[in-house]
């Protein structure tokens, strides 16, 4: 028995979708007509007779899955063109839970692939704006590819949002960070940056990377420091009264004997619920 190239109408929902034996037998499992064949009926596999120029008509939600249309629609291109056909607008996460009902394990590796590059791609957005925001000028170092030297202004920018952002290896003065107390820097990274005499007072660094940071002089008063790594600082003279270390790693710190760090673990200070969650203002949209 050999394979022609027969129309098959697919129905979603009530909507019709039209191809054809040949582009189904390039997806994965469930759409495949060899594969469907077991679950509907051996008609789906076409025959050379009289009736293969008659549509195969399949009914989607009779094998128990209720698809949108519109979602469906992304996953049948794929299928069709063998990539990602959609506008910048297109719910990627519906189309995701598409793909995985029909197990077209192609295009799940390929939208989560997406969905990790827009995210990079928004991450790299933020950083460029900071840096903007600072009136940052510098350069980029050869090897590393990394931003390592700046010229900036200071900025006011007390109670932003900057959670999650990516400043690694930034070398800026440290007054440009001298306005940033109070703003939420949650699982912001901040490794091997040079943040001497910065001022975090009153800031969220709960989670955040500062490893081998320079945190010489900084005001940490009251700040949340939960989770945060703190490996390998230099924090000679920096303040840390009234600190949150919970689960905090601070191994390998340099100049903590000219620091408050021992005084803030011991202080009653440090015992004081922490502050609730607020609103912060963004900047970035």
């Amino acid at each position: 028995m050999t394979t022609t190239n027969r129309q098959v109408v697919l129905i979603v929902s009530g909507q019709e979708f039209c191809t054809t034996n040949t582009v189904l037998e390039k997806s994965s499992w469930l759409l495949n007509p060899k594969t469907a064949s077991t679950l509907v009926s051996n008609e789906f596999v076409t025959r050379e007779d009289e009736a293969s120029n008659t549509p195969v008509r399949v009914c989607l939600n009779q094998l128990g899955l209720d698809l949108d249309p519109e979602f469906f629609r992304v996953c049948l291109n794929f299928v069709r063109y063998q990539c990602l056909v959609c506008s910048e607008e297109e719910n990627l996460d519906g189309v995701l839970l598409t793909a995985k009902q029909l197990k077209l394990f192609d295009l799940v590796r390929v939208i989560e692939k997406k969905r990790e590059d827009n995210r990079k791609s928004a991450e790299d957005v933020r950083r460029r704006q900071l840096l903007n925001m600072f009136n940052f000028t510098g350069w980029l170092h050869a090897e590393t590819l990394k931003e390592v030297n700046y010229n900036c202004r200071p900025v006011q920018a007390s109670e932003v949002d900057f959670s999650g952002l990516d400043l690694s290896f930034v070398q800026a003065p440290g007054e440009a960070f001298t306005g940033m107390n109070r703003s939420n820097f949650r699982k912001a990274n901040f490794s091997n940056c040079r943040l001497y005499g910065a001022n975090f007072r009153g800031a969220d660094l709960s989670y955040a990377c500062l490893r081998n940071a320079d945190l010489r002089k900084a005001d940490f008063r009251d700040t949340i420091l939960v989770g945060a790594d703190l490996c390998g600082c230099q924090v000679e003279h920096a303040n840390f009264i009234g600190c949150s270390f919970d689960g905090a790693k601070m191994e390998k710190l340099v100049g903590v004997e000219r620091s408050t760090i021992h005084a803030a673990m011991h202080s009653k200070l440090n015992e004081k619920p922490l502050a609730t969650q607020k609103k912060w203002y963004t900047p970035w949209t």
